[in-house]
């Protein structure tokens, strides 16, 4: 029978990350040891994010010690009880040094078989990371852009792929949108920065034409390489939309170029999971993140089973 976590299983550490040091949480088995360590890389918009919404991120590695698995959570540099400072959060530079150091952490326990779990821009941290971290054996990611952009710029991206210019001009064009327009400088701003996008989308996808692209040169290579290269190697990686994430979207008008050639290839090792109902963007409400971590669960369970027999149990770190 599987027994719960507590904080007595838990582990406060402190691990080298590049320049800086970080502080995370150990989570040790509580039954059999697979030998298996658990990379969970959360989102980059909380405070401390070695808890997450709801202390979802705790859940997440208690259950997981309950299934015989080690889990390392932890703060990004700049945040919480790590070392270092942030300076921006942008798409095309993940915090592949902190996810190395959390690796080389469980590495350092003996546990050469690796997984790593992400959301949003921790799916695609770990996504880059994991060519360069020995042993992994699958990557799961929930909710990852496909787009390269700022996280304050991401709204602006979507919109301005999304609508045409005519689109902007009925809008404009409301006595009302122009009676606010005049009088609030942040909105004159929004407009302006929108327009600025939209004039620079069609550049681009001029010049693809020029150059005969598939329009799809918004798609990230920080996201198209790593997978890529996970496919090379032949490590399952799953992704994980909700059925109203707008980020959905975007992956989906992605598969129409290089993603989706990619997935083909992987027969199989690259797959979709969009069926949970609802926003599983930040995991907003309780039935998704009691979604997600059921999937979670069983993914792990049937991709990266470790040492699942019993005899193992005398082996768990208590």
């Amino acid at each position: 029978m599987n027994v719960s976590a507590t904080t007595l299983h838990e582990q406060p550490v402190f691990f080298p990350a590049g320049n800086d040091t970080l502080f995370g949480i150990h989570t040790k088995p509580t039954g059999h040891d697979r030998r298996v360590g658990i990379v969970l890389v959360q989102g980059g918009d909380t405070v401390n994010v070695s808890l997450h919404r709801n202390r979802l991120a705790v859940r997440l590695a208690r259950e997981l010690a309950a299934d015989g698995y080690h889990t390392i959570r932890f703060d990004y540099h700049g945040l919480g009880e790590s070392t270092g400072q942030i300076k921006r959060l942008h798409l095309h530079h993940p915090f592949t040094d902190d996810v190395d150091g959390a690796a080389a952490y469980l590495h350092g326990l003996g546990l050469n078989d690796l997984v790593l779990v992400g959301a949003c821009f921790g799916s695609r941290t770990a996504l880059s990371a994991a060519p360069g971290i020995d042993g992994v054996k699958a990557v799961l990611l929930a909710t990852p852009p496909s787009a390269g952009y700022d996280r304050t710029e991401a709204q602006g991206e979507r919109m301005a792929r999304s609508r045409s210019f005519r689109d902007y001009a009925k809008s404009a064009l409301k006595p009302q949108t122009i009676k606010n327009m005049m009088s609030d400088r942040v909105l004159r701003a929004h407009y302006s920065k929108l327009g600025r996008k939209k004039l620079a989308q069609l550049a681009n996808k001029l010049v693809g034409r020029i150059q005969k692209s598939d329009g799809l040169d918004w798609v990230s290579p920080k996201l198209l390489d790593p997978l890529e290269a996970m496919v090379d190697a032949e490590v399952p990686v799953l992704f994980v939309y909700g059925t109203q994430d707008p980020l959905l979207g975007e992956f989906e008008r992605a598969r129409q170029g290089r993603l989706g050639r990619i997935m083909e290839r992987s027969n199989g090792g690259v797959t979709l999971h969009d069926s949970t109902h609802g926003v599983m963007h930040g995991f907003p409400s309780v039935p998704v993140q009691e979604a997600f971590v059921t999937l979670m669960k069983a993914w792990i369970l049937s991709t990266v089973p470790g040492r699942p027999d019993e005899a193992n149990s005398d082996q768990a770190v208590r």
